[in-house]
């Protein structure tokens, strides 16, 4: 596994360890938020089972809270540990990632440099670095936990109830296709974005180069005015990028609100349709208000 992932990755071997670390976190601590929910289902049976005409075995409010405060604990451990093995992590092997990328570029000719453009390869590896970053700290770990966490709970609701599983859980192949459809338009503005960065970059360091010659000619005005166009034309990129970024950030809601939803539902057998129907309307409003 560990393999696998420093060549997919291009991670060092302590980098693929720290990404591994931080998956089997991030699914401990997405599992570790059903406790209280669990917590809570127990005490509702037990506070609901006189009025329903159940038995429920007694247990004091001390014993609940001890639990309650086991329960934090637990899911402060798990979270921290995840913190830990992302974030700080995923900074180590920036760390690492950069001073290798100085060694090799250290040991390059002075050739190498005089045929390329400084600005474009100053602004793609420092570019790709932040991405990096970004990816492994915020994205990768998290998906990955995500999706695990997310097949045992859509396991364990299948086979609590695969009628309501497959009512909640049809969304999961939507969404999956809805990003593999999407995937070329996405390229499409990723590609126009890092074209406008480039271009920007290049006149910025035109500009620094040659802020001399653009005095002496008396050409500010008519300079400025391209640079203007060329922040103009990054800022709309960047602006597509960020309603792209919006777009995911609303399918990843909705399919949270859907696992929510089966996480409590897990805990409770609904006989009818009815009950169902107005079970699955309460949990939303009460999901909808908390957020």
């Amino acid at each position: 596994m560990i393999k696998a992932l420093k060549k997919k990755y291009a991670l060092s071997d302590q980098g693929a360890k720290d990404l591994l670390k931080g998956i089997v976190y991030s699914v401990l601590a997405n599992i570790s938020l059903m406790f209280p929910v669990i917590l809570l289902a127990i005490v509702l049976n037990q506070l609901l089972a006189p009025v329903l005409g159940a038995s429920a075995p007694e247990i004091s409010a001390a014993v609940y809270t001890v639990i309650g405060i086991v329960i934090l604990a637990v899911v402060f451990i798990f979270h921290y540990c995840q913190y830990t093995a992302t974030y700080l992590g995923t900074y180590d092997e920036s760390a690492r990632r950069r001073i290798g990328l100085a060694e090799k570029l250290r040991t390059l000719p002075l050739t190498f440099f005089h045929q390329r453009d400084l600005a474009d390869l100053t602004s793609t590896i420092m570019g790709d670095c932040a991405n990096f970053e970004h990816a492994f700290s915020h994205t990768v770990p998290q998906f990955f936990g995500a999706v695990i966490s997310t097949g045992i709970v859509c396991i364990g609701l299948l086979i609590f109830n695969w009628q309501m599983g497959l009512a909640l859980l049809w969304v999961a192949p939507i969404s999956f296709a809805i990003v593999i459809l999407s995937r070329k338009w996405q390229e499409k503005l990723s590609k126009k974005h890092m074209n406008a960065r480039l271009e920007l970059a290049e006149g910025i360091q035109e500009c620094l180069e040659t802020v001399q010659d653009i005095k002496a000619c008396n050409q500010e005005e008519d300079y400025l005015r391209k640079l203007d166009a060329k922040m103009d034309a990054a800022e709309k990129a960047q602006i597509s990028s960020e309603k792209e970024n919006a777009l995911r950030d609303i399918r990843s809601t909705v399919a949270d609100l859907s696992v929510q939803i089966a996480e409590k539902v897990m805990r409770r057998q609904l006989d009818q349709d009815a009950e169902q129907e107005k079970f699955i309307e309460r949990m939303l409003d009460e999901i909808t208000q908390s957020k």
